[in-house]
């Protein structure tokens, strides 16, 4: 069966898992192949994901902190964001691969989240997502990652664009800022100015 499965994606030029994601004839691989195939593409997605964060903290901490950061630096961390994560890797890669469909090929994560009927039609699969914690932490995620864009386009627009900005802008234009941006930014911004205070990166 496996061999089968294998030779179908051969002739449609799918030849390893990273590009079972863009095949347009999952359903003609045999159910168990195709269960096999989903589960092995969940994996190395979420590997991909890890490698590319650890990469990001890495270039992070070798750059080092000063009053130069930038304000998008130092909120985000460079952590990978969830809410401008394709909604078709998020089955990919928590539910090996079903309801991944070609209609929601140019979807993002967040408008799932918005409406999630309009994307994911199954009762049973948006059920098992909506009751599980995977959603609600990833609801969370999404949710403070649009704070957190929302208040780096603020200062931007404030002419806050670094750390330096940060300390001597003005206590409304802080104001604005929501709570888990501010603790970042004044945590950062106090190991700019005294780097002896310098702590291990805080990651949400």
């Amino acid at each position: 069966m496996l061999l089968e499965a294998s030779n179908k994606l051969g002739d449609e030029c799918a030849f390893n898992i990273s590009q079972w994601r863009d095949f347009k004839r999952k359903d003609t691989v045999a159910p168990l192949a195709r269960a096999r195939i989903n589960a092995a593409h969940s994996y190395v997605l979420r590997e991909e994901r890890r490698e590319a964060e650890e990469r990001a903290r890495r270039e992070r901490q070798e750059l080092g902190i000063d009053v130069s950061t930038r304000v998008d630096d130092a909120v985000f961390k460079g952590r990978i964001r969830v809410y401008k994560m394709e909604l078709n890797d998020f089955p990919a890669m928590e539910l090996d691969g079903r309801c991944a469909t070609d209609a929601n090929r140019e979807a993002l994560l967040e408008a799932f989240f918005k409406d999630p009927e309009k994307y994911i039609r199954d009762a049973g699969v948006l059920g098992e997502i909506q009751a599980s914690d995977l959603r609600v932490k990833v609801e969370g995620a999404v949710r403070d990652e649009t704070d957190m864009e929302e208040d780096v386009r603020r200062l931007y627009d404030n002419g806050v664009c670094n750390l330096l900005k940060w300390l001597v802008a003005s206590a409304e234009v802080k104001a604005n800022v929501h709570d888990v941006g501010k603790g970042f930014l004044d945590s950062d911004a106090e190991e700019a100015r005294d780097p002896t205070t310098s702590s291990a990166p805080r990651y949400l």
